[in-house]
């Protein structure tokens, strides 16, 4: 799997923060699969990235997704952003207590079917998104 440290800086993808449940195995409704969201969003990144240098998983786990958000307010200037960023550390910080692990993933714009999978999930909260 490729990967990425930081948030995606080009045009054509945005970065987000995700919050999920690993051990959530609802079966689907349509196909009965047993595996999580996580997993099934994550196996569609990995073998769209291939093809799609815009989709990756850029880092997983409180510690790598909480100094990629450090690392962003090195360089942020904009109070709103620094604000938002520290809430979303905040955040992350709560549900990881809750038992949720956190991840950061950029999705090529060009990529409907990824954009829309990931918005649709109940599964997986989003914490922040970011259009690069």
């Amino acid at each position: 799997m490729k990967t990425r440290s930081g948030f995606v800086s080009n045009s054509s993808s945005s970065s987000f923060i995700i919050a999920y449940k690993e051990a959530d195995k609802t079966p689907c409704p349509t196909c009965g699969s047993g595996r999580s969201d996580i997993e099934n969003l994550v196996d569609l990144i990995e073998r769209s990235s291939s093809n799609n240098d815009d989709n990756s998983v850029n880092e997983t786990g409180i510690e790598d997704v909480t100094r990629s958000l450090d690392e962003q307010l090195e360089w942020r200037e904009s109070p709103k952003e620094i604000a938002e960023i520290k809430l979303v550390k905040k955040e992350i910080k709560r549900l990881v207590k809750e038992g949720w692990e956190v991840a950061n993933i950029s999705i090529s714009y060009h990529d409907e079917t990824l954009n829309n999978l990931l918005h649709s999930l109940q599964n997986i909260k989003i914490l922040y998104g970011e259009n690069d």
